[in-house]
């Protein structure tokens, strides 16, 4: 499976727009070969949304990237929402039995292998990119406790319902 982490940074001017233009994603879940996306602010500094979504593989995602994306991305009014955006992509052996899980939690932790685990209500995955650092992710459905929460080298979000997009595989 392939794994898109998207980090926007979002003026606190644009944040509502960015939103509601993200809500506008929803017929990401016909597109072949994906199966679902979540997303959120990063908590407690809201500056930053972040994104991760589920593919098949490359070649799914390659199809949508060069036919479907930017269609979609002009219908959504995303465009002049955010001030910066960078992309991650990670490859994963995740059972798609388990993405319904994932995609129910309320908080996503995303740190550094080497930093501190926290206890998470859902798997924990340790995924690398290529050419980039691994990343951890652990799913929770209560805010972490602070005082467990590694704080630096770690992204705390806040999901959002809205941003919610299961996908069809």
């Amino acid at each position: 499976m392939l794994l898109k982490w998207i980090t926007c940074a979002v003026p606190p001017q644009t944040r509502e727009a960015f939103s509601e233009a993200q809500a506008k994603w929803a017929p990401l879940r016909t597109a072949p070969g994906f199966h679902g996306q979540l997303g959120g602010w990063s908590h407690p500094d809201p500056t930053h949304a972040h994104l991760l979504a589920f593919w098949q593989d490359q070649a799914h995602y390659d199809y949508f990237m060069r036919h479907l994306h930017d269609p979609l991305y002009e219908q959504t009014g995303q465009a002049g929402t955010y001030s910066g955006i960078a992309v991650t992509h990670l490859a994963a052996k995740i059972d798609p039995a388990l993405l319904p899980t994932l995609l129910a939690q309320t908080w996503l932790l995303v740190t550094e292998p080497d930093q501190p685990s926290v206890r998470a209500s859902s798997p924990v995955l340790t995924l690398t990119g290529t050419g980039s650092t691994p990343l951890r992710f652990a799913w929770a459905t209560e805010r972490p406790d602070p005082a467990e929460t590694p704080s630096t080298r770690s992204t705390l979000v806040r999901l959002k319902q809205e941003w919610l997009i299961p996908g069809q595989g």
